[in-house]
């Protein structure tokens, strides 16, 4: 997979514009489109919840509303940092081409497989997944309405129940309007998360191995230092090295400015969402067990989901440690005291781990993931002693 695809994905989907004149316009009215969708979709939805007051609109509407507001961080960071963010994918993909050896470009390649596998593949399941969900009984609802005279819809997605406090719903020009925007909205609402979530995994990969080859060419210039002829051969050797480190931070502060305060969003929102679906299943056991089914299988999907999220953050901060391990083992004690200088500023600048957080909140690693999965146990045991 081309690296470039990284900057098409983040056009496409993450809120990003980096083109000019008439298709600028065209991407920014195509975003705009999207916010007001999704904006519209949360409104109706928390409307309904307040105006009900049935107890069963708080597990069924409330997992798509608090996950509606999951987007709302992600779009905000991403219209206030929107030049940050472009110019560090760019440098991403700088950092990659700039990798000719063979063996870099098959470990990069190996990094982009594995993202591209997740977005190429997962994506399509998702939209299988939706479409027999949402847009299939749709479907099949209208062409039925032609052979019948009911008023009743035989086939109703499941979030459109008792939406707008639509107790029961006819067939109707409102009834599938509103029926069709709901879809339109869920399908604006997961598809841009998701493929945010693979622009994170692709983008951390991508740092991982660039570390990994900077660890690397530590051990091999430090095991080789006495092949080379001059001190300043060895010097402007191992500057080259310290400058792609400074690369890889430099792009890691973009980072921060784009995943930190959408990431910290997520362990404060998910737990709720996780606890929303496992009441949604015990709820719906007693009346229908396919819906119980299907709230359990978004509870599945989102621990793992966020395990991995976690998992890759865990990773690049060991992989930065090893950075400033490798230091320590080549004959350092050799060097002549120019070389000396510059090993002693590169061991301070890797000290200290590098990690995704905002202002030292919501660290992408495994101890938020169990946190978080403490966080969702302490609000359901909550929510359980209560109901």
């Amino acid at each position: 997979m081309d690296p470039s695809y990284l900057l098409v994905l983040l056009t496409r989907y993450g809120g990003v514009n980096p083109y000019k004149g008439i298709k600028k316009k065209l991407i920014s009215a195509y975003h705009l489109l999207i916010a007001v969708i999704l904006i519209s979709g949360t409104v109706l939805i928390v409307y309904t919840i307040y105006m009900s007051g049935k107890t069963e609109h708080i597990t069924r509407f409330g997992f798509f509303g608090i996950s509606g507001s999951l987007i709302i961080p992600k779009a905000v960071t991403f219209c206030y940092y929107e030049k940050v963010i472009t110019e560090t994918i760019r440098s991403v993909i700088k950092m990659v081409k700039k990798r000719d050896n063979t063996i870099y470009v098959e470990r990069f390649k190996s990094a982009s497989r594995y993202g591209w596998i997740g977005y190429h593949y997962m994506s399509r399941l998702l939209f299988i997944a939706f479409a027999l969900y949402f847009i299939s009984p749709l479907i099949v609802d209208i062409c039925i309405m032609w052979f019948t005279n009911s008023k009743k819809p035989l086939f109703l997605p499941e979030p459109n129940v008792d939406y707008l406090l639509s107790e029961n719903p006819t067939r109707s020009l409102s009834f599938y309007l509103i029926t069709t925007f709901n879809v339109i909205w869920i399908l604006c609402l997961l598809y841009p998360t998701y493929s945010y979530l693979i622009q994170l995994y692709m983008v951390i990969l991508y740092i991982n191995c660039e570390l990994n080859i900077i660890t690397e060419n530590i051990l091999v210039w430090g095991n080789s230092y006495k092949k080379f002829k001059t001190t300043d051969e060895q010097l402007a050797s191992f500057k080259q090295i310290i400058r792609d480190h400074q690369e890889v931070l430099r792009i890691m502060e973009g980072l921060r400015k784009a995943i930190g305060f959408p990431f910290l969003s997520r362990c404060i929102l998910v737990p709720i969402i996780m606890v929303m679906l496992i009441m949604a299943t015990l709820k719906q056991l007693k009346n229908d067990v396919s819906l119980a089914f299907i709230a359990f299988l978004g509870f599945i999907v989102a621990v793992p989901n966020e395990l991995l999220c976690c998992w890759i953050g865990e990773m690049l901060q060991s992989t930065s440690l090893a950075v400033n391990e490798s230091l320590y083992e080549i004959p350092w004690y050799q060097m002549n005291s120019k070389v000396k200088k510059d090993l002693l500023f590169m061991m301070f600048k890797t000290q200290q781990p590098i990690m995704i957080h905002y202002k030292g909140y919501g660290c992408l690693n495994l101890k938020t993931f169990m946190e978080i999965m403490n966080n969702a146990y302490s609000l359901f045991m909550f929510f359980n002693t209560f109901s």
